[in-house]
């Protein structure tokens, strides 16, 4: 029996006892029933006998939230011959109203200047910015930390800065792995199928589509001033609207996507569907030939499903069932393979290729985090 607790139910174990086995062996990561144990493959053994990839975490912090301090966010540090320079995103005044911008910092720039004189900016001038400790120092004695958050942060600004970095955690890997010949996924979990698609307005697109295209465009807007390479080439044939695709369950009705109906238990979906969609175009993912790199998933992509080239997961949504998260985290977890199918399990070069990294909210890291203190 392969994901054995979903087959805990009284008339199913009644059935399968009409098959009259000899024996039955259970597989799963996550039993709800231990029966008696065979065989025990953990994470550290995993890990160590270079099965699994390693994983790696971007949490995102978040602190303040009254509403009366400025809105700040230090994404990155940029360093090169010249001095350090921060990526920060801040609250600009401009014309149609304030608006949320990224902007280069460097030393002396002054945010209530940058910001159109708003008010909350007084004061902040950068004193330093350290590449070593990841951190920008301001005059009037704050400082931020890369991938915090300060000040008056709504949800939808956290699950943008979310967006954002599983974008940019993408690009790196993709970079990286294009001379490879191997292809990026990354993957999204939702809580809500209208925040991707929204089929009352006139394009159907949700908040999450809006904001995942806007910030790919600006970041790989950033990408393509770089030296004309392969993949750079790769990049300009694929246009943000066709590299995202979500998939859910289909309602035979209407062959619209639909929330599933969700059972008692948490982890229980009416999937069918949107298992027969994933399941038959799971090989052509894999192609540098489709566009899609991006998908964002509902309940569907949880178990059962698998596709080794995940690399990047971001979970938009609040999470506190351990085995729904294990289960999201174990998508990304197979070794990779390349355009031929064969599998990058070098002994020598496995986890250097093959990291998955998850763009967390904070409990979403808390987990991650115990995941990585057993291996």
């Amino acid at each position: 029996l392969d994901e054995p607790q979903t087959m805990e139910g009284g008339k199913t174990l009644d059935s399968l006892a009409n098959f009259k086995p000899l024996a039955v062996l259970r597989y799963s990561a996550t039993h709800k029933t231990t029966h008696n144990k065979i065989h025990r493959l953990d994470a550290l053994d995993a890990y160590n006998q270079k099965l699994v990839k390693k994983i790696a975490v971007r949490g995102i912090s978040v602190k303040g939230l009254t509403g009366t301090n400025g809105f700040l966010y230090l994404e990155s540090i940029e360093v090169s011959t010249a001095a350090p320079v921060a990526r920060v995103e801040l609250e600009i005044k401009q014309n149609n109203g304030i608006k949320r911008v990224l902007r280069k910092l460097s030393r002396n720039n002054n945010l209530f200047d940058l910001s159109g004189d708003l008010e909350q900016y007084r004061g902040f001038v950068v004193a330093d910015i350290s590449a070593l400790t990841n951190t920008v120092t301001f005059t009037n004695g704050h400082e931020l930390v890369a991938g915090e958050a300060t000040g008056d942060v709504s949800e939808s600004a956290l699950r943008r800065i979310q967006i954002r970095e599983a974008i940019k955690a993408h690009f790196d890997k993709e970079q990286a792995l294009h001379q490879r010949d191997i292809k990026v996924l990354t993957l999204f979990f939702i809580d809500e199928v209208a925040k991707y698609r929204d089929y009352s307005a006139a394009d159907e697109k949700g908040d999450y589509a809006r904001i995942f295209e806007e910030e790919y465009n600006q970041y790989l807007n950033e990408i393509l001033d770089l030296h004309e390479t392969p993949y750079i080439k790769y990049l300009k044939g694929i246009s943000a609207e066709k590299t995202h695709s979500g998939y859910f369950s289909i309602d035979k009705k209407t062959k619209r996507l639909i929330d599933p109906e969700m059972g008692k238990k948490a982890t229980e979906a009416d999937d069918v569907d949107a298992y027969d969609l994933i399941l038959k175009d799971k090989e052509r993912l894999l192609s540098f030939a489709e566009p899609v790199r991006f998908i964002f998933s509902h309940s569907a992509l949880r178990e059962g499903w698998d596709n080794p080239n995940v690399f990047v997961i971001c979970t938009l949504k609040h999470s506190d069932n351990t085995v729904s998260r294990r289960q999201e985290v174990g998508r990304g977890l197979r070794l990779s393979v390349n355009q031929h199918g064969d599998r990058m399990d070098n002994a020598a070069t496995v986890h250097q290729i093959n990291v998955l990294t998850v763009v967390a909210s904070e409990s979403y890291k808390d987990f991650v985090t115990a995941l990585q203190r057993d291996i």
